[in-house]
């Protein structure tokens, strides 16, 4: 998509302008697109101005169905971005998206168990089928993913007497079918109930990450109405750490056992860790699901 960019500079004089004008406190943006530019300049200096609400377009939990859209992330970066807002005390307003071509009921059942992993997280804000927007790759070549007969949504008929060229020349928003006979539900059913589970629950206590000098890391856990105590020292302190951000096994294998441990001995630990829910993974990559408190400061390392 083609889009103009204003400077940094013009951005924030202009938030600047606009909140001191009308007395404001509080100030959102929304646009279609955001200059990838902005990741090194704009938004550092939001960031620090206190940003408290995103909405960044997670929509999936699936790599296989993250690759289907080409949304250049994965599962687990869209979970540690989850995690560190939680963190940081950031709203993260997201979606899950289903109904994609050449979806799987693999990609919905994979889902499940990072769902009851991370239900302590931010939920989305709701489930719903995809929908074909102008401008997107699905517009543009709606045949390459397995789109046919592409029409403007029907509410257009209602608004504008038009005939329909004119209606495909003004409409944003468009009906589709499968090229395959797929429906939008055909294989989402029970992720969508275990969702809905999680929005009305509006989060499962918590999983709290605390470094003591003398003690190591204390994992303290409050999901399922309970409260168990994890102690990490050593070795473990030092593989756990290291996926804080997801991590390659190899990198985790590696932390361990410059700390003294054996391979097998890490391995191990990272399977303890996936059954009680302390960390996730997919295929050969790992995330450590604990919250830092206090969240950590610009004097730390990176997260």
């Amino acid at each position: 998509m083609t889009f103009r960019s204003k400077s940094p500079e013009r951005v924030l004089d202009e938030i600047g302008h606009l909140t001191r004008r009308h007395g404001l406190t509080t100030a959102g943006v929304v646009d279609n697109i955001l200059d990838m530019r902005y990741f090194t300049t704009l938004l550092p200096a939001l960031a620090d101005a206190g940003v408290r609400e995103i909405q960044p377009g997670l929509e999936s939990l699936s790599d296989h169905v993250l690759a289907l859209m080409r949304k250049g992330t994965t599962t687990l970066r869209n979970i540690q971005l989850l995690k560190w807002c939680a963190e940081f005390g950031v709203t993260a307003r997201w979606n899950l998206l289903f109904g994609f071509p050449g979806e799987t009921a693999e990609d919905y059942a994979s889902m499940l168990p990072l769902l009851d992993a991370c239900d302590f997280l931010q939920p989305p804000d709701g489930m719903d089928a995809i929908r074909l927007d102008r401008f997107s790759p699905f517009h543009q070549d709606p045949e390459r993913f397995g789109m046919t007969g592409v029409r403007p949504m029907e509410v257009y008929r209602c608004l504008y007497p038009f005939p329909d060229e004119a209606l495909r020349r003004i409409a944003y928003y468009f009906d589709f079918d499968y090229a395959d006979g797929m429906r939008s539900l055909d294989h989402a059913g029970p992720v969508m109930k275990r969702v809905r589970r999680w929005i009305e629950r509006g989060g499962n206590g918590t999983l709290a990450l605390l470094a003591h000098p003398d003690c190591g890391l204390v994992l303290v856990d409050t999901r399922d109405e309970r409260t168990v105590s994890f102690r990490l020292t050593g070795w473990r302190a030092a593989v756990y750490a290291r996926c804080d951000r997801v991590t390659a096994e190899r990198a985790a294998v590696a932390a361990g056992t410059a700390a003294g441990a054996t391979a097998e001995d890490v391995l191990t630990f990272l399977a303890d860790c996936l059954r009680r829910r302390l960390m996730v993974r997919t295929d050969d990559q790992w995330l450590a699901l604990g919250i830092r408190v206090p969240a950590r400061t610009s004097a730390d390392s990176r997260p």
